[in-house]
């Protein structure tokens, strides 16, 4: 049974679940940071704009997070961690 971990203690999946989340963190932190500050810059000066790209950037944003932890999950289940 690939994944489930059945054989750990508690304990240790927990340490492992925290290790996992403290890889991750960067980089979706990265994603988020970089989605924000390219739609920010492209805000062209009225109010409305500044609604629009905030919408679309928080929008880009939930979506890339999504598909790297997704990734993440084919990364670490094919490393079998």
């Amino acid at each position: 049974m690939q994944g489930a971990l059945p054989a750990c203690p508690k304990s240790k999946r927990i340490e492992l679940i925290a290790i996992v989340g403290l890889i991750k963190a960067p980089f979706m932190a990265l994603i988020i940071g970089l989605i924000a500050s390219i739609d920010g810059l492209a805000v062209d000066g009225s109010t409305e704009a500044l609604g629009r790209h905030v919408t679309a950037s928080v929008v880009k944003s939930i979506f890339m997070v999504i598909i790297v932890d997704g990734l993440f999950a084919i990364f670490f289940a094919a490393i079998e961690y």
